[in-house]
């Protein structure tokens, strides 16, 4: 039997809180083990240890908002020294938990530093911290900008989530040749699927939602453009609720203060599942994503789509959104709000939708990176 392949992923977003990156780790190791697991030993390290079982418990959002809100109010230089300490700190439990390795993923910001002959291979889902960092913590910005071009020449491999990242990468690096692969997300098919009626009935009422909603999934990150929606909404007068779903990241939700406005916070999985399942549409306003996750998952519990032409979202929703060209005009936004709840529209988005999410798999994506993996170390 061949000598598998030593893998060390730093698995650190699966215990912070679990966001779109956190997705991105949990789906495509749960997929490699599951495909691939005869030729991989696969090590995930936490910060401080490695273990050969993903780690399971996240932090708990709420006590994580509030040590990053006292963190992010800390003046920016003083945070940018916190935030070293804690980068170095990590690195050297790092380079002594990889010493036995082959391969080396990084999914966050910034790579550790390997030694030879470990080969690293780093994930870099978007550039907004280079094309927005006015939406971004000035002590993260002044971390990116200081590491991220020193350690861009130890990767040997880049992944991208999409063919929009590849050539933002690929133009702001100046990176050329075949060395970064476009592997799509997913959605993880086990939660995100058109859920009954009686499990929808009974989280709107646990949560105390109104029957008909639209329904905003993400951060309160302004790129994210959330603040359209209570102004388009108000154009319609359709008294149709807006929900908020979603942890607030270093943004909070820009809400209109009114009844027709509902923030929940971070929701687990499930009930991510179930408000998709119920809603009028999802409404993703987004002037700029690397991907845009929430798309995927809402079309596969079959709720329409309403999005923008901008950034990757195009290339992941295809035919099966409303698409709004000027995300800054809440008339258009309204005018497509109305669109949405027709009959004959939405069934062809979820006609076009079911099509779509069909061309995204993890195990295509594990396949890609296995291939990738297995290439470096031949």
């Amino acid at each position: 039997m061949a000598e598998k392949i030593r893998l060390i992923v730093n698995a650190l977003p699966l215990v912070t809180v679990r966001s779109g990156i956190a997705r991105y780790v949990h789906c495509l190791y749960r997929q490699l083990e599951r495909d691939y697991g005869h030729s991989l030993d696969i090590g995930y390290f936490d910060g401080k240890n490695v273990s050969k079982t993903m780690p399971a418990r996240a932090a708990d959002p709420r006590k994580r908002g509030k040590v990053l809100s006292w963190f992010w109010r800390l003046p920016p230089r003083l945070a940018l020294q916190v935030r070293i300490a804690q980068h170095m700190k990590r690195e050297f439990f790092f380079q002594r938990a990889a010493k036995n390795y082959d391969v080396y993923h990084e999914p966050l910001l910034i790579p550790f530093l390997t030694k030879s002959p470990i080969k690293t291979i780093f994930t870099i889902h978007d550039l907004s911290i280079v094309h927005y960092p006015q939406f971004h913590p000035k002590e993260r910005v002044m971390f990116v900008n200081r590491f991220l071009p020193q350690r861009i020449g130890v990767v040997d491999h880049y992944l991208t989530v999409s063919k929009f990242t590849k050539a933002c990468v690929q133009k702001h690096f100046g990176i050329v040749g075949d060395n970064v692969s476009v592997t799509p997300l997913a959605h993880d098919a086990s939660t995100f699927y058109p859920r009954p009626e009686g499990e929808i009935r009974e989280m709107r009422e646990r949560l105390k939602l109104p029957e008909q909603y639209f329904l905003f999934v993400g951060s309160g990150d302004p790129r994210k453009n959330a603040a359209i929606i209570p102004k388009a909404l108000q154009i319609t007068k359709s008294g149709i609720a807006l929900v908020f779903a979603g942890w607030s990241g270093w943004h909070d939700h820009e809400l209109v203060k009114d009844d027709q406005c509902i923030s929940l916070g971070y929701v687990s999985n499930e009930d991510l599942a179930k408000l998709y399942s119920g809603a009028l549409a999802l409404i993703f306003p987004s002037i700029y994503e690397g991907f845009g996750l929430p798309l995927l998952e809402a079309m596969a519990c079959g709720c329409p789509v309403i999005t923008t032409n901008k950034a990757s979202l195009p290339e992941v929703a295809g035919n099966a959104a409303l698409y709004l060209t000027d995300p800054q005009n809440p008339k258009e936004l309204a005018a497509l709000l109305r669109e949405v709840i027709k009959p004959d529209v939405r069934q062809r988005l979820l006609n076009n939708s079911k099509k779509r999410v069909s061309q995204f798999s993890w195990e295509s994506t594990a396949k890609k990176t296995y291939e990738i993996i297995k290439k470096l170390c031949s």
